[in-house]
């Protein structure tokens, strides 16, 4: 769904997830998302997992471009 040209989601992401994303964005999105995030929408669940599989599908083409690093599944550093 969107909303003054950003796409509205409801997220319950977990630290590990969260703060490589945010911190890959501009300072300026970050603060946007982060609003967005302190403030659950009344989206139909559907558009939050439609949001949600567009997001995933966005930080995986960052990560194959070496745009973003995300961390490794066993937990260790990515070096």
């Amino acid at each position: 769904m969107r909303r003054g040209g950003l796409v509205e989601f409801d997220l319950d992401l977990d630290a590990e997830f969260r703060e490589p994303v945010l911190s890959a964005m501009a300072s300026r999105s970050r603060r946007l998302v982060e609003s967005e995030l302190a403030n659950p929408s009344s989206a139909p669940p559907a558009d939050i997992a439609k949001a949600r599989k567009e997001i995933v599908k966005q930080v995986l083409a960052m990560a194959q471009r070496n745009e973003i690093e995300l961390p490794s599944n066993d937990g260790a550093e990515a070096e």
